[in-house]
């Protein structure tokens, strides 16, 4: 089983979880090359999973057979993705969601590009499979269940049911999700005092409030605040989505 993970960082000389746990603190690791090392050690140790990575980050010295730094909205991101992978096809290319800080960092970083043509790369270069290991479902894409990822997944809806049935992931379903399960192995007050951050890191940015959604559309004309709000109300148990599953068709 192969995992892209977009947005976070595989770091070079993997050892264990306690190594990772060691080097942050005594300043060998970053926390941010920490945390996302630990986190792919877990899930290639708890999902028997190959983990490949892609970020914007190429200063620290990352795993060059399983990390590429390339920007998402890049017109040929998918392309240099597979061809620095060497045509690997993966069952799950999950979008990260343990740092999106308020404001514009998503804007900024998730440009509509990602979700209009980055997206359907995914589908039509066929770096998903065609079914699973298991013989289960095709390769799904997981995207957090933030404002930003809802709307931007409403604007182009007509353009991904083309490549992919849209799911949500709520509270109860979450272990479909590799790294969200992954993730809990970890020891919370470890991921919190060394790793700085909250292991539930999901209910921190993938959730949002129906009353805050005219605000938080701003000045983005590309859908109506009735449009949103349409589709947000037929969404059962809004509440407890924290992620957006696109499974290949």
């Amino acid at each position: 089983m192969k995992v892209l993970l977009l947005g976070v960082s595989f770091a070079d000389s993997v050892r264990t979880a306690s190594w990772v746990k060691e080097g942050v603190l005594d300043g060998r690791l970053s926390q941010i090359d920490g945390r996302d090392l630990v986190r792919c050690l877990m899930l290639e140790e708890k999902c028997g999973a190959d983990v490949y990575t892609v970020s914007l980050e190429g200063a620290a010295a990352y795993r060059l057979e399983r990390h590429f730094s390339g920007d998402f909205n890049h017109r040929n991101f998918v392309r240099d993705v597979k061809n620095w992978f060497g045509f690997c096809r993966f069952e799950q290319i999950i979008l990260d969601y343990f740092w999106m800080p308020p404001g514009t960092w998503e804007r900024r970083h998730w440009k509509r590009a990602f979700f209009q043509k980055t997206l359907v790369g995914f589908a039509t270069d066929s770096l998903l499979v065609d079914v699973s290991e298991d013989g289960g479902r095709c390769g799904v894409i997981y995207l957090p269940f933030s404002f930003h990822c809802f709307k931007e997944v409403a604007i182009a809806y007509d353009n991904l049911r083309q490549f992919y049935s849209i799911d949500f992931v709520r509270r109860g379903d979450l272990r479909e999700h590799l790294l969200w399960f992954a993730t809990q192995f970890i020891n919370g007050s470890d991921m919190q005092r060394v790793f700085g951050k909250r292991i539930d890191q999901e209910e921190e940015y993938c959730t949002f409030k129906l009353s805050r959604m005219r605000e938080m559309l701003s000045a983005d004309d590309s859908i109506s605040i009735e449009d949103l709000r349409k589709i947000a109300f037929e969404l059962e148990r809004f509440q407890d989505i924290r992620f957006i599953a696109l499974h290949r068709l």
